[in-house]
């Protein structure tokens, strides 16, 4: 066993937390539909903060027979994104004794800017860390990169167009479209190296 192995165990319990409190938002939010009246919009965000999640347990697979001595400064980069993770997770549904909100759509102009801000955050962070801690150069991350600066600008483009709806939805969407472009052809798949 690796000394990352070991290390990536509170990596896979943060995300998992994540995750549990992702699903768990949505049933609660399909639960309450009656008293919370549900909106495409936060659900949109919700699929994307889930298939991050998942898309980063594939990307601590380049890890696993990493032989480096790793430090604190090594480590905390990969903790960093997982705790920003869970953050949006928490933040981007209510949660089940908040009975003062009677719509997605309101609560995510309240708290779930801020989950995706968090998404906005591990984006653009990623730009140095696919460097410093994958060990890319700057050349072969370029790809990434500059997936990560598009979506990093559809963020800000949804956390700062709320008066103009159709411009956070086309945001969104967009949002998506290039995410998943990135699982699928550019970013890490589980178990493979592109």
């Amino acid at each position: 066993m690796t000394e990352f192995e070991i290390l990536s165990v509170p990596i896979f319990f943060v995300l998992g937390l994540g995750i549990t409190k992702i699903l768990g938002g949505v049933g609660s939010a399909i639960r309450r539909r009656e008293q919370t009246k549900l909106h495409w919009l936060p659900l949109a965000w919700v699929f994307v903060i889930l298939v991050f999640q998942i898309q980063f347990f594939s990307m601590l697979w380049f890890f696993h027979e990493d032989e480096r001595t790793w430090t604190w400064m090594s480590y905390a980069p990969i903790l960093f994104h997982p705790f920003l993770y869970f953050l949006s997770a928490s933040l981007i549904l209510p949660t089940q004794r908040d009975d003062s909100m009677d719509s997605l759509l309101a609560d995510f102009d309240k708290h779930g800017k801020l989950a995706v801000i968090a998404i906005g955050i591990t984006l653009f962070t990623a730009i140095v860390f696919n460097v410093y801690v994958g060990g890319s150069t700057w050349s072969e991350a370029m790809e990434a990169n500059i997936l990560n600066v598009i979506l990093t600008a559809l963020i800000v483009v949804v956390v700062t167009s709320s008066t103009r709806r159709y411009l956070q939805a086309a945001a969104t969407i967009a949002f998506i479209v290039v995410q998943l472009y990135g699982i699928l052809s550019v970013w890490t798949r589980p178990g493979v190296a592109l």
